[in-house]
């Protein structure tokens, strides 16, 4: 069931009233937020009661417990194809990633924050310890066929495994609008009917909400990687067909 603009709002403005300094927010950002939620209110003339049904009628909305998984690599750096590839499991299971190093056995290791449903983050990080070394491996076999070596097989395999990411998000992203519409077309008698993508809009929202609150502050990091459209495109190739269970 797609999401109103009336509901959007609705949702949105309580997500800006969560946003005080008791949970993270600057004085100036809680000023804000609140001045914002004011004009809305006036814009939309929601009243008070609107809000308050809004906010106790879970009866379209799953309880979702969000917690934060480790994904380590034993490495002191992050591989650009590796993180394209755990960005969309994450993406696709309504998840966020945060690069972060921590500290283990007194050495500093880059590590993958997966934050999402309990569920949904397990199955990110599982996934991805199976799958990553195994997209690595066909990389760099169909990398060594094309004479790729050394720093250049490196860059292949970086494009090999960013291509093969963006089909394994379309690949989940797709599987769940399909059974979506196969639970809507089942249900078509019924007063309410919870589909897949529209837990995955209540999903999407307790996550960011509790994403915001542990990270209020985060900055966006870029790889310098080259392009190969041969690799990209093998890549891809690989991402539709690889084993997700």
């Amino acid at each position: 069931m797609a999401e109103s603009i009336r509901e959007r709002v609705v949702r949105l403005i309580h997500e800006m009233r969560n946003r005080t300094t008791d949970r993270g927010a600057t004085p100036g950002e809680a000023a804000a937020f609140a001045a914002k939620v004011a004009e809305w209110i006036e814009k939309y003339q929601i009243d008070e009661a609107e809000l308050r049904r809004d906010a106790t009628d879970t009866s379209s909305s799953p309880d979702i417990e969000v917690c934060e998984n480790t994904l380590r690599t034993g490495k002191k750096v992050f591989n650009p194809g590796e993180t394209q590839v755990v960005n969309s499991l994450a993406l696709g299971m309504c998840c966020k990633v945060i690069l972060l190093h921590k500290y283990y056995d007194g050495q500093t290791e880059a590590v993958y924050g997966i934050t999402g449903d309990s569920l949904d983050a397990d199955y990110v990080c599982q996934v991805a310890v199976t799958l990553i070394p195994a997209l690595t491996t066909m990389a760099k076999l169909e990398g060594a066929e094309h004479g790729y070596e050394k720093a250049g097989l490196v860059r292949w395999a970086n494009q090999y495994l960013t291509g093969a990411g963006v089909e394994i998000f379309n690949r989940l992203y797709n599987d769940r609008k399909q059974r979506s519409e196969a639970k809507k077309a089942a249900n078509m008698g019924a007063l309410m009917c919870i589909t897949g993508e529209s837990i995955a809009i209540a999903k999407r929202t307790a996550v960011a909400n509790a994403f915001a609150i542990k990270y209020p502050k985060t900055k966006r990091t870029n790889s310098r990687s080259e392009y190969d459209h041969t690799a990209h495109e093998r890549g891809r190739e690989a991402g539709k067909r690889v084993g997700l269970n």
